[in-house]
């Protein structure tokens, strides 16, 4: 019985293609991937997470807060953090310490005219009290009312009895509840949130990396 011989024509060239998938291609590919995974978890907490769990008065702001770092072939990694210190706690709960002597807890209704609205940079705790409108007493800031103002602005012209009548008349309002430290709960649910992405996006992610690899690789 004669032989048969098989030749595989452009072996080498399947060869060489192959090679450089595996330098060059699967490296771009991860890494796609990768930084297309962060950017399905940022744009989750930014749009989802945060406004779920967090009342958000600057939000823009917050949100700006979440970054990711993308990853290279040269360093097949990528990261996502949130930047903003005072979100940290929010994430493994604890104990809060003030920067100063106190932490100001807004009152609704005083510093916080509602649970989601801003306090004025004119009612903040510095700015109240160097405004001379603001005082403390048994552990409560409170904030007087426009009589005082006047008061104090005529007391040169009226005399100290008018500016006494003036501070009795003036409406004291209760703004802040100064406290020593603050307990914290767990309620972020960053790392969570950046689970939940790699685990439903990956391959996904991946696999769609890698067409756009080997239809974009250079001949």
């Amino acid at each position: 019985m004669p032989a048969i011989k098989i030749k595989v024509n452009g072996a080498n060239e399947v060869s060489a293609e192959m090679r450089d998938i595996y330098k060059n291609q699967i490296p771009f590919a991860t890494a796609r991937a990768i930084t297309k995974t962060l950017g399905d978890a940022q744009k989750y907490i930014r749009t989802d997470i945060l406004t779920k769990n967090f009342t958000l008065r600057h939000a823009a702001f917050i949100k700006a807060g979440v970054r990711i770092t993308p990853a290279t072939k040269q360093k097949l990694e990528g990261v996502i953090q949130d930047i903003d210190r005072f979100m940290a706690l929010q994430e493994t709960g604890g104990t809060k310490f003030p920067y100063g002597s106190a932490i100001a807890v807004p009152i609704v209704g005083g510093a916080r005219k509602s649970s989601t609205s801003l306090v004025r940079d004119a009612d903040r705790p510095h700015a109240l009290m160097a405004s001379g409108m603001g005082f403390i007493r048994n552990g409560i800031m409170y904030k007087r009312g426009a009589d005082y103002k006047r008061a104090r602005k005529y007391m040169k012209v009226l005399g100290p009895g008018a500016a006494m009548m003036g501070v009795a008349r003036s409406k004291v309002t209760a703004m802040y509840v100064l406290v020593p430290r603050a307990s914290l709960k767990p309620r972020y649910e960053f790392q969570k949130a950046v689970y939940t992405m790699v685990a439903a996006n990956w391959r996904v992610n991946f696999a769609d990396s890698f067409q756009v690899a080997v239809k974009t690789a250079k001949r």
